[in-house]
């Protein structure tokens, strides 16, 4: 915000869920509530002109504004998905109740639009088709915009019943047709959106086609007459190799087309990034054409935590806590409203139990610490630093280290503690949620590693707990040629439809012995690979 202040382009270098996407989108909502003091003149009938009285004709959803149009952040991502949380944030931001109150009670009614311009946008192909055709585009929109508005009633309805809180409400979900948010591809190539919401693929093709240049024309014209452009672009780290030159050169052939360039003083690069490399200024000069300082770049740093100390001692008290977690999991289950006041209460009195298995009489200085960083759960992430590096970075470790920096041990009891550490810091949040803030938080990875195929001993007797219906052996989960008993072992097969077990292998016919009758054996491999 202070860079983007100060006319200056900004990249963004943290890790995920650090807050990126509010960083980017700070400066573009501050930019839009400076200029927007200088708006006058009315805004957009937004005449619902799909019901069935009005459905004649199509009316643009900004007719009538006469503030200047034009787009003036476009944000730009690889993939759909993130477009579309993308959206349920704007929606939370600029189409709320409040929002909208504010906005008629400061800004005489004005609106910030935003749209989203993709597939899933309504309604694809040229305007200037023959009558016919036109007609049934105009009814198709019609029927779009009518089910979207469906949709957004029986969102709201169901936020009413469940009384549900103005972050958690499912109407963001769902696309608006009565607010600042657009409602269709005409209604933005008729008036650009403030915040125009795209992806690579989409924004190559608007620059080719003849029914999306007004968009590009009217911004163009914003910013000739001093208007700022704020090009948004994240998951930059994305954006290398041939793909990468790519998406560069679509980024400079739009700047060409808008009369910008990097550099240019009514541009704003805004970008996040988990990682660059080692150095993001050569990326990032490459990538954009212009010259980077390391002020413009915003690291993240992390958060240094007090040294591990042996926590063998409390170990049992750490079973304890564990064991009563699961017991009031199983007794009180959460719901899809959340979890219930009587496991809230119940979790506060065994969290009080751990304070006083401590010695302490103050819950939160227990757990961690009165500076937030040491206690308990402070200990927790002081074993998960890096004491080979030089600044003592996190870095991710699996259990049994965790468990043998605090417990001296990897034993399973240890492991266990681990885990209940775990548990208390999610519990705490649980019991205590206006007080977690700069609180230390931790990220799990669950690794699955899925087998390729499993192998049988053909002996149902070495299995390790036979039984009278299973008709294979042990099982391995590579190829070999025998058990540990000797006897031969064959990949195993299962039908999808019925669940029966097989062993499979490659069929060889052997001659039999002194003039004897063929026998069929069964072989692992391919007895005749040519």
């Amino acid at each position: 915000l202070k860079l983007a202040g100060a006319g200056k382009d900004a990249v963004v270098m943290t890790g995920t869920g650090s807050g990126k996407t509010e960083s980017f989108m700070l400066p573009v909502l501050a930019h839009l509530l400076s200029e927007s003091r200088t708006w006058t003149g009315s805004r957009g009938n937004g005449d619902a002109w799909w019901h069935a009285e009005r459905a004649a004709r199509y009316i643009s959803q900004r007719e009538g504004e006469t503030r200047p149009a034009g787009v003036r952040a476009l944000l730009l991502y690889p993939m759909n998905a993130l477009v579309d949380d993308q959206m349920s944030r704007l929606r939370r931001a600029l189409a709320s109740d409040g929002a909208c109150d504010w906005l008629d009670a400061n800004r005489s009614g004005h609106r910030f639009y935003f749209g989203r311009y993709n597939g899933a946008t309504p309604i694809p192909g040229s305007r200037s088709a023959n009558p016919a055709g036109l007609k049934s585009k105009h009814n198709r929109l019609k029927d779009k915009l009518a089910l979207f508005e469906r949709h957004s009633q029986l969102a709201r309805s169901i936020d009413e019943q469940e009384g549900r809180a103005e972050p958690d409400k499912i109407e963001y979900f769902f696309p608006s047709v009565d607010g600042p948010e657009m409602r269709s591809r005409w209604d933005m190539q008729d008036a650009p959106p403030d915040i125009l919401i795209t992806n690579f693929s989409m924004l190559s093709v608007m620059l080719m086609r003849q029914q999306d240049e007004s968009i590009f024309d009217e911004t163009s014209r914003y910013i000739e007459g001093g208007g700022i452009f704020h090009l948004v672009l994240d998951e930059l780290h994305l954006y290398r190799g041939t793909a990468g030159g790519e998406i560069s050169s679509l980024i400079k052939q739009l700047l060409h087309r808008l009369g910008l360039y990097a550099g240019h003083p009514n541009l704003r690069i805004l970008a996040s990034s988990a990682s660059l490399g080692a150095k993001p200024e050569d990326f990032l000069e490459k990538f954009f054409g212009t010259k980077w300082s390391d002020d413009q770049i915003v690291k993240g740093s992390p958060v240094s935590y007090s040294d591990s100390n042996s926590l063998a001692s409390f170990l049992p008290a750490l079973k304890g806590f564990s064991e009563t977690y699961k017991k009031l999991e199983s007794l009180y289950p959460a719901s899809d409203d959340g979890v219930s006041i009587e496991f809230v209460n119940s979790i506060r009195l065994a969290i009080e139990g751990i304070s006083s298995a401590l010695g302490a009489d103050n819950i939160k200085s227990a757990l961690f610490g009165l500076d937030g960083k040491t206690g308990v759960i402070g200990n927790l992430a002081g074993a998960l630093n890096d004491l080979k590096d030089p600044q003592c970075k996190p870095k991710a470790k699996d259990f049994p280290e965790v468990a043998r920096t605090l417990f001296g041990s990897e034993d399973q009891d240890s492991i266990i503690g681990v885990e209940s550490l775990v548990r208390l810091r999610a519990a705490y949040e649980v019991a205590y949620p206006e007080d977690t803030k700069s609180r230390c938080a931790f990220r799990l990875h669950f690794l699955i590693n899925n087998p390729q195929g499993a192998w049988s001993c053909a002996c149902r007797d070495c299995a390790p707990d036979p039984e009278p219906e299973r008709n294979f052996g042990k099982l391995y989960t590579a190829p070999r040629q025998f058990c540990e008993n000797g006897h031969r072992v064959f990949e195993l097969l299962y039908c999808e439809c019925c669940g029966e077990v097989y062993l499979g292998g490659s069929e060889k016919l052997l001659d039999g012995a002194e003039g004897g009758a063929q026998m069929t054996i069964l072989t692992l491999a391919d007895p005749n690979v040519e």
